[in-house]
Parts: C-alpha cells; sequence; structure tokens
C-alpha cells in the first residue's frame, strides 16, 4: 500500500467525523496521526494506528 492508499482508507474509516485526507498525516516512526490544527486551531493531533511501508 502507498501513502495515498492509507490516507484514503483511514479517511474512509473516520468518515463519520469528516476527516479529510490532507489531515492525516503518516509519520516515518510508524504512526498515523489525524492532525486537524488546520481548521480547528483548539485541535490536538491524535494518533490513531500504526502503518508499515
Amino acid at each position: 500500500m502507498d501513502e495515498k492508499q492509507i490516507k484514503a482508507q483511514v479517511a474512509e474509516h473516520f468518515a463519520s467525523d469528516n476527516i479529510r485526507e490532507d489531515e492525516i498525516v503518516l509519520k516515518p516512526n510508524g504512526d498515523i496521526v489525524i492532525d486537524r490544527r488546520k481548521t480547528l486551531p483548539w485541535a490536538q493531533p491524535l494518533v490513531v494506528g500504526r502503518w508499515k511501508n
């Protein structure tokens, strides 16, 4: 799976929360982070899983 596919899958999983692909960050250490600070200044980044490349 490439980065775009992983982000699409996570966005689909969190569709009820209106998470967009540009709010999902794949960290080099393997963490999948949802970071909504661009649109919601009070939001905190949230680790929602891990990925392997």
